[in-house]
């Protein structure tokens, strides 16, 4: 993703409610969202909450199992 696209991207998930962001994280669709994005929602969600909230237990069985 070029500077520019990032950007966009980030200036946009910026305007999603905090709670729609969090949804969006623990879900981890990646079939729905690029891996870039999560590197930006993370990027939001830790300056908004001041710590970034793990994922569930379900998603870091698959990020376990998937390496």
């Amino acid at each position: 993703m070029d500077d520019s696209l990032r950007k966009q991207v980030y200036n946009n998930l910026n305007l999603v409610e905090t709670d729609d962001l969090l949804e969006i994280w623990q879900d981890q669709n990646t079939g729905e969202w690029d891996a870039e994005t999560f590197i930006i929602i993370k990027e939001i969600l830790t300056k908004r909450l001041g710590y970034m909230p793990s994922l569930p237990v379900q998603m870091k069985i698959k990020q376990i199992f998937v390496l």
